[in-house]
């Protein structure tokens, strides 16, 4: 996969695809951890005098404009971070449209030291139905294609996979950098140890299948290992039971690899100030939030072990008060622990709590990807990566 580095880019517009998918309330930005992660690729092509078109999607619009998903908010928080790191700092202008006459006009005017942000790709339906006529609409408007957006690698959308047809296309300092990591999984520093949790045992299904002949031990944990407990014939209570999966889990419980729960917080509903009782087993009227405290000192014997860690998915409902002890307290063992043990965590819930717990700096890396660091954790080809190789 090439790298932009290596090219003379002086003057060239670079039709730059990020993900700038942040939470916004109101206008105003909620957590910009996607946007400072973009801010080193942006940086270094402003350096070489090159001039940043920058497009990316922002929540589901369905292929239509609404002015709740604009990226203008996106553009104007980009202003400020770029003010602050970046000399001289650079002019971030928006453009209200992401094809078409005017975003052409627009972007022949642009000059270096400025960055152009577009309009939500996802205010067209054929962004996401990956047509070559829009991919082709957008490479006119720049000279080259650079993607930085790991996140929407495992979609095949035009912005992502489409686009490489008609520019030369490289890979941003982000992108490089989560195959980086995600590649030393490939062949890892053992003992190896693999903690998922999460809600749907349909999404980590297949991750527990791949990772199990990987890994030394696979700690679960969050709503998914309910189902994997009543597998086992244990009271599960209230506990949400994802009960067509059943058949699939059953040969996977005699492996000695896998870690479940010894004990839970349990409450009659999963809600700020309930009161919370710690159980071995769940009763018959509540419902678990989160590990219990035999767990995380299991979890942590365990962990200490380890040469290489990667973690996706929260141990249980971290964002109500009372059950985020698990996670918080797994986070923040594992960022005290040395630093030539590999840490990689990733998936949007992960990062928020190790965010929470002050950790985020001591992880060897954090994952900006959902589903495309899910899907390559499992084994798979993203779409994404495969157009970048020319495929």
């Amino acid at each position: 996969m090439k790298n932009f580095l290596h090219q003379n880019l002086t003057k060239k517009k670079i039709l730059l695809r990020l993900d700038l998918n942040v939470p916004i309330h109101n206008g105003k930005i909620l957590d910009d951890f996607r946007l400072q992660s973009t801010l080193p690729t942006i940086q270094a092509l402003l350096e070489k005098k090159a001039i940043p078109i920058l497009i990316s999607h922002l929540g589901r619009p369905k292929g239509e404009p609404n002015p709740s998903y604009s990226l203008q908010p996106v553009a104007q928080k980009l202003q400020q971070l770029l003010q602050t790191s970046t000399q001289p700092p650079p002019q971030v202008l928006f453009h209200p449209q992401t094809i078409g006459p005017t975003t052409q006009t627009q972007c022949k005017q642009l000059q270096p030291g400025q960055v152009l942000v577009l309009e939500n790709l996802r205010f067209h339906k054929e962004e996401e139905e990956n047509s070559p006529q829009f991919a082709k609409q957008l490479s006119t408007l720049a000279d080259i294609y650079v993607n930085d957006a790991f996140s929407v690698c495992h979609r095949q959308h035009a912005s992502v996979c489409a686009i490489t047809q008609f520019l030369p296309s490289f890979a941003g300092l982000l992108l490089e950098k989560e195959l980086r990591y995600l590649q030393q999984l490939q062949q890892p520093t053992t003992p190896y140890v693999a903690i998922l949790g999460g809600a749907k045992v349909k999404d980590k299904l297949p991750l527990i299948q791949h990772l199990l002949p990987k890994v030394d031990f696979l700690l679960l944990g969050g709503a998914m290992c309910y189902t994997f407990l009543h597998a086992l014939g244990q009271p599960t209570g209230n506990c949400p039971i994802q009960k067509e999966f059943l058949p699939q889990i059953q040969p996977l419980l005699h492996s000695p690899k896998i870690h479940l729960p010894l004990d839970h917080i349990t409450a009659p509903k999963l809600q700020a100030h309930t009161p919370t009782q710690i159980q071995t087993t769940i009763p018959k009227n509540e419902i678990a939030g989160d590990i219990g405290p035999q767990t995380r000192k299991k979890f942590k014997e365990i962990l200490q072990k380890a040469k290489t860690i990667v973690w996706n998915g929260p141990l249980g409902a971290f964002e109500i008060p009372n059950f985020h002890h698990g996670t918080h307290e797994i986070a923040t063992f594992l960022a005290n622990l040395p630093t030539h043990i590999l840490r990689i965590a990733g998936g949007g819930d992960v990062v928020a709590a190790i965010r929470n717990a002050k950790a985020y700096e001591k992880f060897s890396f954090v994952s900006t990807g959902g589903g495309a660091f899910l899907e390559m954790l499992s084994g798979k080809t993203l779409p994404g990566i495969q157009a970048l190789h020319g495929e």
